[in-house]
Formats: C-alpha cells, structure tokens, sequence
C-alpha cells in the first residue's frame, strides 16, 4: 500500500466492522477487525493494533476467508 492507501483503508474497515457488530455478523466482523489492526499497524500505531487484538480475539475464527481473518495477528 503507498500514499493514502492505508487510512482509506483504515477509515473503511472501521465502518465496515461497526456495520457487521450491529448486524451481528461475527465472521464478517472478525474479518474487518482484523484489516483494522493491519492498516493501524502499516501507518505506524501500534498502540492502537495492540488495543484491538483483544476485540479480535473475540471472535473465533470461522474458516471464512481465513488467511484475511489472521492479518492482524501477523
């Protein structure tokens, strides 16, 4: 990711993850948590990747597009 790719990001997964928690769609939620912690870690906050593992973790991997569902623990 280069130039504003990673707050883009960042801003659409935390909209997507605050959409999926109030349709309870756990697998969903995981999935964009977990995006969310990679994109605060590409632009360098890590305290808020650290805060977030445990909101992640929450959420029991589903077998749903898995290799996605685990970026932010990498």
């Amino acid at each position: 990711m280069a130039g504003r790719a990673p707050s883009s990001a960042r801003r659409w997964y935390a909209e997507a993850a605050a959409i999926a928690r109030t349709h309870q769609h756990t697998r969903a939620t995981r999935l964009y948590v977990s995006g969310l912690i990679a994109c605060a870690a590409l632009t360098d906050d890590m305290d808020t990747a650290e805060s977030l593992l445990p909101d992640l973790e929450q959420y029991a991997p589903s077998g749903f597009m898995a290799g996605e569902g685990t970026l932010g623990t990498a």
